[in-house]
């Protein structure tokens, strides 16, 4: 026992020390703001390719890619004139050798879902695809197609789901980065309004496709089944097979795809049905070679857990509100998982503020209104889902789940932050860096300053550290951590907002 504490003790001291010797070459460097990049533009940051920081971004219905330098100096802005003038949602798809652009537009009561590639300096190559269409009603919501990316990019996944007297069509095409056809199928099922779920798809690099379809008693109520699917390339119709859940209700099932061991990880925390508050985190292998169910475990939390996430007045982060929503897969096929506690409250009427719960999963239902899923980013839609001035978005704890090969919970760690803000949540939540021997989160306290980028780091043994904090340029500068994306191994791009216009500042680790 002695020789045990001792080798962890020393594993502390060395993760600190790396963590000292990484803090001085720490740096943010700040791209000069573009003069027509107003704070209604729309914007995605596309990552790094062929040497330039590449940057969409929609001003006036006009479509561009800015390329910056190493220096983060403007290179040049080209205007991509083959994109549709009137799409309302695009997301990008960097592969090794170009650039996928997938959007949606309407004409009518037809939504058409259309790709086009292009090069890093925003020449178009081939011609314009239209991948799929579909008929919607009068009042129907157009924003019926979804997009998942296998880990290597080599296959994109479009997919629709639409509900009709109680029924629910999914329609799913699989697709090479030549934007040919690999694979298509269908799922339909009876379906309740507000009390079943479809859960995001997920991909794996060999093509095949896992979600789940939840459901309720009672609308309102958490899952008292959960049922697994799956589809393989090449194979026809979707297999089934429901969790083994025994008595245990779930606050919703998240899938993340291990490729490296073939294997899928479907985690949820559970309870009692009379609870509100989780009992622990359900695990559940999935061998996508054999295409089963493996190994399986309860994992009870502890209360003392519960009891740091609460303050005096009840307003801090609660395990009620706390969904997964990012899962980090190690070589021998343990995992780390981080959830943010997210809900948000609408005014109604005479009766004030009310919770009106949270997204169901916020990896199903990104916070953005766009359409396509994209579980490692946000874009920047200044009209989209924040629109309504009557919603207070919080996002609050940060919480830390280890857990080993056999599935067993090593160790839980929080950081502990406070947000709220109404109308608008781009300053909300955190920005993520994995650097491999330590994971960095980036927030902001946006009642003090939202010039001041906080930094912590979290050691491989589940210890918070706080590192040094970047500050922009003026105090008039805000970040918006949550739409950062990272960018290299050490690098880090995060937007900000100053004198209403938009900017892109550098971190490096």
């Amino acid at each position: 026992m002695i020789n045990s504490n001792r080798h962890h003790f020393l594993r502390i001291i060395i993760a600190m020390m790396l963590f000292t010797t990484v803090s001085k070459s720490q740096s943010i460097q700040f791209a000069p703001i573009q003069v027509q990049d107003k704070s209604n533009i729309e914007f995605e940051i596309i990552g790094k390719q062929a040497g330039s920081y590449l940057i969409y971004k929609s001003i006036s219905k006009k479509h561009f890619l800015s390329a910056y330098d190493s220096k983060m100096q403007h290179i040049e802005t080209v205007s991509l004139n083959f994109l549709p003038e009137k799409l309302f949602n695009i997301d990008f798809v960097k592969t090794a050798n170009n650039i996928i652009a997938i959007f949606q537009e309407q004409k009518n009561n037809q939504v058409y879902c259309g790709a086009v590639r292009m090069d890093a300096k925003g020449v178009q190559f081939g011609a314009v695809v239209y991948l799929d269409t579909a008929q919607i009603g009068y009042f129907a919501s157009n924003r019926i197609y979804s997009l998942a990316v296998s880990e290597d990019k080599t296959k994109c996944l479009i997919y629709r789901k639409q509900t009709r007297n109680d029924e629910v069509e999914l329609k799913a095409k699989i697709f090479d980065t030549a934007l040919s056809v690999l694979d298509a199928f269908e799922y339909e099922d009876l379906y309740a309004n507000r009390k079943d779920e479809i859960t995001a798809l997920s991909i794996s690099n060999e093509g095949t496709v896992l979600f789940c379809h939840e459901y309720r008693k009672y609308a309102g109520d958490h899952f008292n089944r959960t049922t697994l699917l799956w589809h393989r390339l090449g194979e026809n119709g979707v297999n089934t097979s429901d969790l083994p859940l025994q008595a245990f209700f779930t606050m919703g099932a998240f899938i993340k795809i291990d490729n490296y061991n073939k294997r899928a990880m479907i985690t949820s925390f559970y309870l009692d049905e009379k609870d509100d508050q989780p009992r622990g985190l359900f695990c559940l292998r999935f061998d996508l070679n054999l295409c089963q169910l493996g190994q399986s475990r309860f994992n009870e939390l502890s209360g003392d857990l519960a009891a740091q996430l609460k303050s005096d007045n009840n307003q801090r982060s609660t395990w009620k509100s706390l969904l997964p929503n990012q899962l980090l897969f190690r070589k021998d096929g343990s995992f780390l998982m981080l959830s943010e506690s997210f809900y948000t409250q609408t005014w109604n009427g005479n009766n004030g503020w009310n919770q009106n719960g949270f997204l169901t999963n916020p990896m199903m239902n990104p916070y953005n209104d766009f359409g396509f899923y994209n579980p490692y980013y946000s874009n920047y839609r200044p009209w989209g889902f924040n629109n309504n001035p009557q919603t207070r978005f919080y996002y609050n704890d940060i919480i830390s789940l280890s857990v080993d090969s056999l599935l067993q919970l090593e160790w839980t760690t929080s950081l502990n932050k406070s947000q709220m803000d109404v109308d608008n949540d781009h300053f909300l939540s955190f920005g993520f860096l994995n650097a491999g021997a330590a994971l960095h989160f980036f927030y902001l306290n946006p009642e003090k300053q939202k010039s001041a980028l906080l930094h912590q780091g979290l050691t491989p043994d589940g210890i918070f550290q706080n590192q040094p904090t970047f500050f922009g340029a003026e105090e008039r500068y805000s970040f918006m951590p949550r739409l950062s994306k990272q960018v290299g191994a050490r690098q880090l791009l995060v937007p900000f907002q100053y004198q209403g216009k938009i900017g892109f500042a550098r971190i490096d680790l």
